[in-house]
């Protein structure tokens, strides 16, 4: 993948309706997998892009391929099932410091966008003590934000609060909170915007939007583009 298709993705996505491009003929499209890793607000940017037809106008035909959390679609781009992934940053980062030939092309979140969401009985941070909380793969964004959100309030990993790893997106996650598997998640919307009885969102007083806390606030590219160098 040159640089001519990395130019067509980002404008793309960064092209502005006042500005249309033309339309790219069926023949003269790129064709291009693009990876994406969550079921979550935060990889809405290329699927409005896809939806929009600018992928097309700007000379791209895409393939959307859904791989279930970070650290198994870095695995893909590794392996070169897809070329170019948007993917939480902590599992592409941990697989740069192990030597792979990952490199970060855009950067579109730079902040913890999680809230932790619960069963009804947990009222505050130290209820999660023997309680169990889910992420979608180890080293993943979910994983990493739910370790940090955990040490944040004097809770240890795996220790106090046992960590389970459970595939197939934050909706999986869900119904395992409410079929009582286990007693929280981190999340994003659309699960943070849902009612539900059986289970609360804890952005108010003790638990908090992960978005806001400001120790949070430098923690890098936290969803970015990544594609192997």
């Amino acid at each position: 993948m040159g640089s001519r298709t990395l130019n067509a993705i980002l404008l793309a996505v960064l092209i502005l309706a006042s500005s249309p491009a033309t339309q790219s003929t069926a023949a003269s499209l790129e064709r291009l997998t693009l990876g994406w890793s969550a079921i979550a607000g935060s990889q809405a940017p290329f699927w409005i892009t896809k939806e929009a037809g600018l992928f097309e106008k700007n000379g791209l035909d895409v393939t959307m391929i859904y791989v279930d959390g970070g650290s198994k679609a870095t695995q893909a781009l590794m392996s070169g099932d897809v070329p170019i992934a948007q993917v939480g940053g902590n599992a592409p980062v941990v697989a740069r410091l192990r030597g792979a030939d990952v490199t970060l092309i855009a950067g579109l979140l730079n902040v913890l966008a999680y809230s932790m969401i619960v069963s009804p009985e947990i009222k505050k941070p130290e209820d999660l003590r023997g309680k169990k909380l889910s992420v979608s793969r180890f080293g993943s964004n979910s994983d990493y934000a739910t370790r940090k959100i955990l040490l944040k309030w004097g809770l240890k990993p795996d220790v106090d609060v046992a960590v389970l790893q459970i595939p197939g997106g934050q909706p999986a996650r869900m119904a395992a909170i409410q079929t009582k598997q286990v007693h929280g998640m981190v999340a994003q919307p659309p699960v943070t915007s849902e009612k539900d009885p059986k289970v609360r969102s804890t952005k108010p007083e003790d638990f908090v939007d992960m978005s806001v806390i400001k120790e949070f606030d430098d923690s890098g590219f936290i969803d970015g583009l990544y594609r192997k160098r």
